[in-house]
């Protein structure tokens, strides 16, 4: 039933919201609190992949808050997954890391090797979000031993782990090279490409292919290897299902791509110029989904505008990009001293504990 709620899901999350809306209704009614936490979180997930984020946000909340009279399961390693995911949004990438550490201990005691498999996958992702890569490489380790190890049927190998791992090897990279041992990270970029390499080889859909393809062209510009990388976004597209759609997600993927070579080589030119403003004006709820590149974005605007001459227009991209950086930066503020709040009344609360006891 869940499956195919969720294949419903991108042609009617209107139907499906009605489907859990019923199924809670009907749950509540018998007292089966399970199954009632399933359809609200069901409702959340659905929300959330409808771009309905703050109305996720609040469910989820209620999720959680349900969640916890209620035993370790299959069901609360997700909603811990989808808690931390949460988390990294807001830039809490050390407390995403903690919710997903423990929704991992659950799935090993659960015995389920899938589950188990995945969380590692999930946390390994946390860890490069906080600068943990040696961490990540650690945890995709595990996986691997548990693809060889396993008793149960695991997924065939898959191209987010590699994608995961290249991450991972590009990130001591780029350690390495501030610590000035240049020898050292060319070889973890090596690393990286191979694997980014790998990724693409293994992925069976667009989306996974194009997002592997995102790391590798990275990996590519990093090695100074600009031809490598065009002749790599030419291969990938040439095996897409379908063209992308103007405005969609993996359209703005490859156009990112295609913006870092022609930035990085010096070919900008009047294309480069159209898909970077096309990508800048999305309307906010297509962009939730690019939020982590709106820094990126808007600097390879700037540098595009140079390269072409158009320095008013180049004023105007700096202005919005400083505008921008301005908005963000109280709010990423704001959520760390949420955090230290917490932490402060944690600790508070666990020394009146001790003082009452001790007296």
């Amino acid at each position: 039933t869940e499956s195919a709620l969720l294949a419903l899901l991108h042609h009617e999350p209107s139907l499906v919201l009605k489907v859990c809306r019923s199924a809670f209704c009907q749950a509540e009614a018998r007292g089966n609190r399970q199954a009632a936490l399933h359809a609200l979180y069901l409702a959340c997930v659905t929300l959330d992949t409808s771009f309905e984020r703050l109305l996720a946000d609040r469910v989820l909340a209620v999720v959680r808050e349900r969640a916890q009279g209620l035993g370790p399961s299959r069901l609360s390693v997700r909603i811990a997954s989808t808690h931390a995911t949460q988390l990294s949004e807001h830039g809490e990438h050390t407390q995403a890391i903690v919710v997903r550490q423990g929704a991992l201990d659950t799935a090993m005691a659960l015995g389920d090797v899938r589950l188990t498999y995945s969380a590692l996958g999930a946390l390994a992702i946390s860890a490069l979000e906080a600068g943990e890569a040696e961490l990540a490489l650690s945890l995709c380790e595990q996986q691997g031993h548990l693809l060889k190890t396993g008793n149960v049927a695991l997924p065939a190998p898959s191209p987010h782990r590699a994608n995961t791992m290249a991450m991972a090897w590009q990130q001591i990279a780029r350690a390495r090279e501030a610590a000035g041992d240049r020898l050292a990270s060319h070889a973890a970029l090596r690393s990286a490409r191979e694997l980014a390499v790998q990724a693409i080889a293994l992925a069976t859909d667009d989306r996974a292919a194009l997002h592997c393809l995102e790391t590798l062209v990275l990996i590519l510009l990093q090695l100074d290897q600009s031809g490598e990388a065009r002749a790599q976004v030419e291969r990938c597209t040439a095996r897409l299902s379908r063209v992308p759609s103007v405005g969609s997600v993996l359209w703005c993927v490859l156009g990112l791509a295609l913006a870092r070579i022609d930035v990085h080589d010096g070919s900008v030119n009047a294309q480069t110029l159209r898909t970077l403003q096309t990508i800048d004006g999305l309307p906010s709820e297509k962009a939730s989904d690019l939020l982590l590149y709106g820094g990126e974005v808007r600097q390879l605007l700037l540098d595009a505008q140079e390269r072409l001459g158009h320095y008013e227009q180049a004023l105007i991209s700096h202005q919005r990009a400083t505008q921008w950086l301005a908005d963000r930066n109280p709010a990423q503020s704001r959520q760390r001293l949420k955090r230290i709040r917490r932490e402060v009344l944690a600790m508070r609360a666990e020394a009146v504990e001790f003082i009452t006891h001790d007296l």
